[in-house]
């Protein structure tokens, strides 16, 4: 690129000032190396995505079996690229974060949104009640219990078919709210466990999606003062 460079540097002091094409001239050459340096750029972009791990199996060594891995950086890129664009202007005003999210185009399609600061409350304090009910509860009862209430809020559609969207707008939440949580909670909870897995792991990644638009206006705000 440096060759590339020199050789337009050459070119325009050649270029004479009293040259009535002058402009011209250095605008032509200063396009020819800004096209140049895309080309390089995407040249080196292709290279990258050449090169980038493939991470969508892993080996398990205890069961000598190649599994796939749910929590691919690569298979989260592709699934990224072909969801719904989120807009933070539009999630402030409408106090709502949703994403169609394409898992798998065409078969495994999904609208979801992010839960509000009432219904986070409200599934920790259920989580709560059962955690002090019970005389032993382990992490994977919790993450299971966990992964099914944030999808009872979050999930909207599974292939274009509309869900229930169950809000909770009141604190403690109200005795229609209770009841229609445990309805759709019930329902959620029929899906294949590994279903549900892929379903919460989706959630999560849109959560950092928020979270990152969100410090990113944020910081772009500061920089800018």
């Amino acid at each position: 690129m440096s060759d590339f460079k020199d050789k337009v540097e050459e070119l325009r002091s050649k270029i004479e000032g009293k040259d009535p094409n002058r402009d011209s001239k250095i605008e032509k050459l200063y396009k020819a190396t800004f096209e140049e340096e895309k080309k390089e750029e995407e040249q080196e972009k292709a290279v990258e995505v050449e090169k980038e791990k493939d991470d969508t199996t892993y080996y398990d060594e205890v069961t000598n079996t190649v599994r796939p891995n749910p929590y691919s950086v690569k298979r989260r890129r592709e699934v990224e690229a072909r969801s719904s664009k989120l807009d933070l202007t539009e999630i402030l005003i409408k106090q709502r974060a949703e994403q169609k999210i394409v898992i798998i185009p065409g078969k495994f399609e999904i609208l979801l949104r992010d839960t509000t600061g009432l219904e986070d409350t409200f599934i920790k304090n259920q989580l709560a009640k059962e955690y002090y009910n019970r005389d032993e509860v382990s992490a994977a009862y919790i993450t299971s219990k966990m992964a099914r209430y944030r999808l009872t809020f979050s999930l909207l559609q599974i292939n274009g078919k509309p869900l229930t969207d169950i809000t909770i707008e009141n604190e403690p939440a109200s005795d229609k709210e209770l009841k229609d949580f445990k309805e759709k909670l019930l329902f959620i909870s029929k899906y294949p466990d590994d279903i549900i897995q892929e379903l919460d792991i989706q959630f999560i990644w849109l959560k950092d999606r928020i979270k990152s638009i969100s410090m990113g206006e944020i910081q772009n705000f500061s920089k800018a003062q």
